[in-house]
């Protein structure tokens, strides 16, 4: 391991900032603690805040090697705060739903 268990939790702090900012919004996990994933090789920092009356997580996966963010997971398990990364085919089928979408606004309402 490079990074230690605070040096990881101090960096997610600062990865959670950069998220409210960037995204214009109020994230209300406090950063508990890091716990290393041997098998993976990376860390896995730890939010937690409640959510009606019951106790919820919120996970940042960082790099052990870089300390780079690799993705977050809300409560159901999914990467919510990274862009998406689509392939060639993707973007032409997103493109495709766009001009119809302004071809056909009716289909929309």
């Amino acid at each position: 391991m490079i990074h230690t268990a605070q040096e990881i939790t101090d960096i997610a702090k600062q990865i959670k900032a950069r998220i409210e900012k960037e995204y214009n919004t109020k994230l209300d996990h406090t950063i508990i603690g890091a716990v290393y994933d041997e098998e993976d090789q990376y860390w896995i920092a730890i939010g937690s805040y409640e959510l009606l009356g019951e106790k919820e997580s919120f996970f940042y996966h960082i790099s052990d090697k870089t300390g780079e963010l690799i993705k977050t997971l809300d409560k159901d398990g999914y990467d919510t705060y990274l862009p998406e990364e689509y392939t060639e085919e993707e973007k032409e089928i997103l493109k495709e739903w766009d001009e119809y979408e302004k071809e056909h606004p009716e289909d929309f309402i």
